[in-house]
């Protein structure tokens, strides 16, 4: 995808709400669940980033950091935009940010399905396949230690 942008948003702003739409409509929606299954207590504390592509909101993802390690949650692009780096550049941008924040440890739940994605960046899979309390689909913990 040519000419990228990304940005951090701050919550409540105009692309903060058009992320949290993206979030649920992506992990969400075709499960039935409602829309205020998208905000949960880390939505205030957390980075957002957006990526935009002719000032339209195509991905998104967050960071949260708590002591000594920093969780990358609910990464997601626009279906018809996937296969074309917005993901990539985001996980590679949050990532980026703990280690400038000096976070040894990067860690996410990943969807089994979107696994070898972030294989494909260093993160390694730790203990068992479990249900995810939202969604009850089967996640698997992974962590990245930054050098």
């Amino acid at each position: 995808m040519q000419q990228l942008t990304f940005l951090s948003i701050p919550p409540g702003s105009d692309l903060h709400r058009q992320a949290v739409d993206l979030r649920y409509r992506v992990f969400f929606q075709s499960l039935g669940l409602p829309a205020e299954t998208v905000r949960d207590a880390v939505e205030e504390k957390s980075l957002h980033l957006a990526a935009v592509h002719e000032h339209r909101l195509v991905g998104c993802g967050r960071l949260t950091v708590v002591l000594d390690a920093a969780q990358v949650s609910q990464l997601a692009v626009e279906p018809l935009c996937r296969g074309r780096g917005a993901g990539s550049e985001l996980l590679r941008r949050l990532v980026g940010r703990a280690g400038e924040d000096g976070v040894p440890l990067v860690w996410l739940n990943a969807r089994v399905a979107c696994a070898p994605f972030y294989a494909r960046f260093g993160f390694v899979p730790v203990g068992d396949v479990f249900p995810s309390a939202k969604t009850g689909l089967p996640h698997q913990r992974m962590e990245l230690i930054l050098p």
